[in-house]
């Protein structure tokens, strides 16, 4: 008798564990289409040392729903914004866009950092590394 019981909840375990599956796949398949929707811009000298007097290189510019060259601006007023040892920004930059920054990694030389800026639908993501 007991393997009879065993059987239907086998059955509602796998269930559930296929719905999780579907689920996580709809997730990563998302992240996927959001990552995808997402454009580089394309870094000169002068892009890559932004303003404020910090010792600071962009890696990268990443941009949805703007341009480059409105992404730049806004990765610029960021730069301005934080602190020399910072990573983020409380103010509304350019009338408009919220920023959130982090520090990613740190050594006793320098800092890797992040931030995503948002306006509405329009979203610009950088990378930097910043000396100490």
């Amino acid at each position: 008798m007991t393997t009879a019981l065993a059987h239907p909840r086998r059955s509602v375990l796998l269930l559930a564990l296929l719905g999780m599956l579907i689920a996580l796949a709809a997730t990563l398949y998302a992240d996927d289409v959001q990552a995808a929707s997402y454009r580089s811009c394309a870094l000169s000298d002068s892009d890559a040392q932004p303003p404020g007097g910090k010792p600071t290189y962009n890696l990268t510019i990443k941009r949805s729903g703007v341009t480059c060259a409105t992404a730049k601006k806004v990765v610029d007023a960021f730069h301005r914004c934080r602190t020399s040892t910072g990573s983020s920004c409380k103010k509304t930059l350019l009338r408009h866009w919220r920023c959130t920054g982090m520090k990613e990694s740190r050594t006793e030389l320098l800092f890797y950092g992040t931030f995503a800026c948002s306006y509405g639908t329009r979203r610009v993501r950088s990378s930097y590394q910043q000396n100490i």
